[in-house]
């Protein structure tokens, strides 16, 4: 059933619900222009730059080196290879006396010469595993002033990568001048954005553990565990400037941010499943689930993977998002507006996505989710509903729409996924919608009196004991549905107005 703007808006009930609204896209377009105006965050100030990358390929016949241009993207050597960098250093930084450094990063142990002079070595290269000592991950080398031309400098490393468990293409993460410093760890400058992004997580996991209990239980668990998976992303990520750890633990730390991108993708699909095909969210969640084991074992390249992961992610919820607003589910807009920012950093941004965009984008992402879940209609605080004698409810199933008077209902019960529909006339009515969803359409008259009934509070005749701690509602047609012990006092007080003979439960 096909909804217009009008229609959404009317769905959506209070004003402040819409101000909700209002507020989201307000944040999402906020978060847009902060990524369109940032520039690369952290990057370190050079001295100057790379102007040639070489390979050793072996000895000249006087018994010189013979050096090959070496493409440094593409450089995963087995035991040990010596390459030469002709690095330009500008005659400012030449000049003006300030102590300057090699910095080198990367899955390797090295050995480093400026201009023929030993500058350090990081570990102990090797030609097999057993006699290297492993190298940090990140590494700086003072160079003395003296050996430092203005110009083109000659720049000669000795790197093993023996002990790399990693399938990759490049070993090399970075080659710098940069001013000296003893501390070799990255800036945590440049690692802002999930430095931010952890500090909003953390307040977005309070606030919903701050929600009245009850509140969209299960919409909030996996909200909750979508906020867990970008944090565990967010924590990898910014570990290198918590820690210089040996690089053979890069594994780990990669294994860390892809099970957090390929938990985001599950929670996410799976938060917007409920709102688009509750009935149908298992089968969802085991699809997404085996196409992210697939694009973590079969896509090439660390950031190619985990962008794969995200992008299924990111597009399978907003497909599903858009399938649940077609059916006239408000909530749906709000995952739109979170997710719509993820779009269009990552089509402006790409080469920035991963390490910073990303971390920006969950921002939007995390309040649409508690806007979502604080406007649950479970909520103490839920809008006000249309009262039982004049609304309707409809389902569509086969594509047949079947429109029922709410006053028709007496009970619902849980069927697994799906929900039996108890009817005034004793006929019965099972729909593909989560008791919970159903729940959600219908007037506040209808009480979730058990986690597998709700029951209309105008057909209740009686509520009695059976035994073990155990109660039932007998209602208008006879059907008995099914109290919890915890619902008794509640379900008093909204039947104090003597519209059910309540019997003594002793």
């Amino acid at each position: 059933m096909h909804h217009s703007a009008s229609e959404l808006l009317r769905n959506c009930g209070s004003p402040s619900r819409i101000l909700h609204w209002q507020a989201a896209a307000l944040l999402s377009a906020l978060v847009m222009v902060l990524i369109a105006a940032s520039q690369n965050f952290g990057e370190p100030n050079t001295a100057g730059r790379i102007v040639g990358f070489e390979a050793e390929h072996g000895r000249e016949a006087g018994g010189g080196v013979q050096w090959t241009p070496a493409w440094p993207d593409h450089l995963a050597p087995r035991g040990t290879q010596r390459y030469r960098i002709l690095y330009f250093i500008d005659p400012g930084a030449a000049t003006d006396h300030r102590p300057l450094a090699l910095r080198l990063s990367g899955l390797f142990s090295s050995e480093a010469y400026w201009n023929g002079v030993p500058i350090g070595a990081n570990g102990r290269p090797a030609d097999n595993a057993p006699d290297e000592t492993p190298g940090k991950i990140d590494a700086v080398y003072f160079i003395p002033s003296s050996a430092i031309h203005s110009g083109v400098n000659e720049v000669v490393i000795k790197i093993s990568s023996n002990r790399n468990v990693l399938p990759t293409r490049n070993v090399f993460h970075r080659v710098s001048v940069v001013p000296y410093s003893d501390d070799a760890r990255r800036s945590l400058r440049e690692y802002s954005s999930p430095v931010i992004a952890i500090g909003a997580l953390l307040f977005a996991l309070a606030a919903l553990r701050g929600l009245p209990i009850g509140v969209g239980r299960r919409d909030r668990a996996d909200g909750a565990a979508i906020i867990g998976a970008a944090a565990a992303m967010a924590t990898g990520e910014m570990a290198r400037a918590l820690i210089n750890y040996p690089y053979p633990l890069h594994a780990i730390r990669l294994a860390i941010i892809v099970a957090g991108a390929a938990a985001f993708t599950i929670f996410t699909i799976r938060y917007a499943a409920r709102f688009a095909a509750p009935a149908h969210l298992c089968r969802i969640t085991a699809t997404v689930t085996a196409i992210v084991i697939l694009a973590a074992l079969l896509v090439p390249g660390w950031d190619t993977k985990i962008s794969a992961i995200l992008g299924t992610g990111v597009a399978g919820a907003i497909c599903l998002s858009l399938f649940a607003l077609r059916k006239g589910d408000p909530r749906s807009l709000n995952l739109l507006f979170g997710l719509s920012p993820f779009v269009i950093a990552g089509i402006s941004g790409w080469d920035q996505f991963l390490d910073n965009y990303f971390y920006v984008c969950l921002v939007p992402l995390i309040i649409n989710i508690y806007l979502i879940e604080r406007a649950a209609p479970e909520a103490k605080e839920r809008r006000a509903a249309p009262t039982t004698a004049n609304s309707t409810i409809s389902f569509r199933e086969q594509g047949k729409l079947t429109v029922l008077k709410t006053a028709q209902i007496i009970a619902v019960r849980a069927a697994g996924n799906y929900s039996d529909i108890v009817l005034s006339n004793g006929r019965n009515l099972l729909v593909s919608e989560a008791l919970r969803s159903v729940h959600a359409r219908l007037p506040e008259d209808f009480i979730r009196v058990h986690r597998s009934h709700i029951v209309n509070k105008d057909a209740i005749l009686e509520i009695r004991a059976i035994g073990a701690g155990k109660y039932q509602a007998l209602l208008s047609s006879g059907y008995a549905a099914s109290v919890s012990r915890a619902k008794i006092a509640e379900l008093r007080a909204d039947l104090r107005g003597g519209q059910a003979a309540l019997e003594s439960m002793t």
